[in-house]
């Protein structure tokens, strides 16, 4: 690396969050350029900036400001998926660019090599252009092309455009430091772009009615590697008992006749599926809950992939075009907050078959769903669940999509209340009004959107409630308790698994939620933690019989003698334990005889003490 050959150093400004960043950072270093300030949010990146003497800062709202007091030459933004205010990079006396991943005009926009890929690309770049009101839209300073690779997948795509990005920098700054950089205008006839919330079609389920390439191809595009954010769609497949998701395929070499979508075969090697000109091998599949399936179960030889129908392709495009804006939303939801702990509760096994018992709850007969809901949520509240709560939620809309996708669609959405036991009723109905209008303008999200990230670890729900009738309710909820509050008036009932929660602790937990209920609807302006969790039964035995401890005896008895007498009850059962030694009460008994006799022996007697041994 060779070092600047001009005597005026530029002070830069560098933005983003990537390890592209730190490289591009050390070589404007190395050619004597000091850096001024670096905003990231990114930890690895602060570190390195402040190891080169470089100040830090946030980025996000009120960064002009934040950045008042700096004076810079440069601006570079590297890796940044933010937009970055126009007083910013304005604020640079010299220059702004941008590195983009993608060969502009082309494929603008974020998650550009993906794309290129589901578009069949085969030469792609990166670009070092101006900054500009327009994303993207800067006169072109560096550009670097090169091939993609038959086998290419995300992945290997982004490292082509790293070590790109690297040389294309170096040009970048020999230019800037010659005084021979020249912005050449883009060609806005030839642009491409794509959107943050663009996704896939058929939210990337394989159609294997596609050839071998096609299907393929997909596969690729969607495979961003292990450990790292895939933020488009996970590639699925769908067969009679399910969706799964793909993470390892590749062309099968040999072809079949068979017909399209049919797994021709199966082994410790994959499942061969046709296509329209050949077959793929399927190496890996996970379930929603990032399983790893048994490909003999899931792609049983002789059995078909079930296509999607144009409606359920323009049923997945309609809710994805509504729920893509919302996905980073729902990932904080799902992580946010703890499911109710039930008292009693066994732990979910695969070993045992669930047992769903139906119970009527006559105490939210004719209750607004709202407040419901909040009688339900109250109700483990005030029993000591954990804050905020998370609960699970299916509305109409949700139990819908879940009907009319299974398996695409996830079947719950995250209902979290940060309510402590000292709200009010009144004050929690409010909130979930709220919470619940957020959801419903929400709709839902994608199955996969959990299993795309790679460091998201989501606790099962404990406790769901829909509000539609239980037939309406997915069956996929797997909450150990799944109250229905239909909206229609339907009766308001508990499902309970049985088969982790005894029927007596059923029976205890359906007789303090009624006594909870019955306070809760008395008089709202209560707090929570006043109401009962207990019928009034239960409070007597708990509270009062419980803590009864008087118990008649002799009064006139003797400790010698109730030893004597428990002796002849139950002569070998265990009086004394002391560490590793033990006395049963024959034992004790004869022990204390023969210490009387020897004490009478010496003289003791009433009134009377025993001699010492001379």
């Amino acid at each position: 690396m060779s070092t600047s050959s001009t005597a005026t150093k530029l002070n830069c400004l560098l933005i983003g969050d990537g390890s592209l960043l730190i490289q591009c950072g050390a070589l404007l270093l190395a050619h004597g350029h000091p850096i001024t300030c670096v905003v990231t949010a990114n930890d690895a990146v602060a570190d390195w900036a402040r190891e080169n003497g470089a100040e830090v800062a946030a980025p996000g709202a009120g960064l002009a400001d934040r950045l008042a007091d700096k004076s810079y030459d440069w601006l570079f933004s590297i890796a940044n998926l933010s937009l970055i205010p126009t007083a910013v990079w304005q604020a640079a006396t010299c220059g702004a660019a941008n590195f983009h991943d993608g060969p502009l005009p082309r494929h603008a926009g974020l998650n550009a090599p993906a794309w290129a890929l589901l578009e069949g690309e085969t030469r792609y770049g990166v670009t070092w252009h101006a900054m500009s009101d327009a994303v993207d839209e800067g006169d072109i300073y560096v550009q670097s092309t090169f091939d993609i690779d038959e086998e290419e997948n995300v992945l290997t795509l982004n490292t082509k455009c790293f070590e790109a990005g690297i040389a294309s920098f170096t040009e970048l700054v020999d230019l800037i430091e010659t005084g021979a950089l020249a912005g050449r205008p883009q060609d806005l006839s030839e642009r491409t772009y794509h959107a943050r919330h663009d996704r896939p079609g058929a939210a990337g389920t394989l159609d294997f009615a596609a050839t071998t390439a096609d299907v393929d191809r997909i596969a690729r595009a969607l495979n961003f590697g292990q450990g790292y954010i895939n933020p488009l769609a996970l590639p699925k497949i769908r067969m009679q008992h399910g969706v799964y998701f793909v993470l390892a395929l590749e062309k099968a070499e040999t072809g079949t006749h068979d017909a399209t979508g049919t797994v021709c075969t199966c082994d410790h090697d994959g499942a061969v599926i046709a296509t329209a000109d050949g077959a793929v091998r399927i190496k890996e599949l996970v379930d929603a809950a990032g399983t790893p399936v048994d490909l003999v179960t899931a792609l049983p030889v002789g059995e078909s992939v079930v296509a999607l129908t144009a409606d359920e392709r323009a049923a997945l495009r309609a809710f994805t075009d509504v729920t893509a804006k919302y996905e980073a939303w729902f990932l904080k939801r799902l992580q946010s907050g703890q499911g109710p702990e039930i008292y009693g509760a066994l732990p979910p096994s695969t070993d045992v078959t669930p047992s769903v018992r139906s119970f009527q709850i006559p105490a939210l007969s004719g209750w607004a769903e709202e407040r419901a809901i909040a009688a339900i949520a109250g109700y483990f509240v005030r029993s000591g669940a954990a804050l905020p709560i998370r609960i699970a939620y299916i509305n109409v809309t949700s139990a819908a999509d879940a009907r009319a996708l299974p398996g695409f669609v996830a079947p719950m959405l995250p209902l979290v209340l940060d309510a402590a036991a000292d709200v009010t009723g009144d004050a929690l109905v409010n909130m979930v009004s709220a919470q619940t209008a957020l959801l419903a303008e929400r709709r839902g999200f994608p199955s996969d959107l959990i299993l795309r990230q790679p460091n998201a670890r989501i606790e099962p729900f404990t406790v769901a409630i829909a509000s539609c009738e239980p037939s309406r309710t997915p069956s996929a909820t797997n909450a150990l308790l799944t109250f229905s509050v239909p909206k229609a008036g339907g009766a308001p009932s508990l499902e309970i698994d049985t088969s982790r929660l005894p029927v007596g602790m059923c029976e205890k937990l359906l007789n303090g939620l009624d006594a909870f209920v019955r306070d809760f609807s008395a008089d709202g302006t209560r707090r929570i933690s006043d109401l009962r969790v207990m019928s009034e039964a239960e409070e007597l035995s708990v509270v009062h019989t419980c803590n009864e401890t008087a118990v008649a005896f002799d009064r006139s008895a003797l400790i010698h003698g109730l030893i004597e007498a428990q002796a002849a009850r139950t002569p070998d059962a265990i009086a004394l334990v002391c560490e590793d030694r033990s006395l049963t009460y024959r034992e004790l008994d004869r022990q204390a005889n023969r210490v009387a006799r020897e004490l009478m022996a010496r003289g003791a007697g009433p009134d009377r003490s025993a001699r010492s041994r001379s």
